[in-house]
């Protein structure tokens, strides 16, 4: 933890790598809090909006994807969508 602050102080504009961080972790919250998942599929969700979030395709989330329900990818699709609109 100590070095993940660290590298916020040193960042010369932190403000936009806290605000990615604070999207990611509302995608996140809104798609989890309303569905019961297990430890792995909460993991898979993580690493979607992740990959996501650096611009990764599709094909590079397809294992993740196949760990939850059929519509898990236009929720989530729309869930990023709605904050970059």
């Amino acid at each position: 933890m100590d070095a993940w602050l660290d590298g916020f102080q040193r960042d010369t504009n932190p403000e936009s790598e806290v605000m990615w961080w604070e999207r990611l972790t509302q995608c996140y919250l809104v798609y989890t809090d309303t569905k019961a998942l297990s430890s792995e599929q909460k993991q898979a969700v993580f690493r979607i909006l992740f990959q996501l979030g650096m611009g990764g395709d599709l094909r590079a989330i397809a294992p993740d994807l196949a760990r939850l329900s059929g519509s898990a990818a236009q929720e989530i699709l729309a869930l990023i969508g709605e904050g970059t609109q």
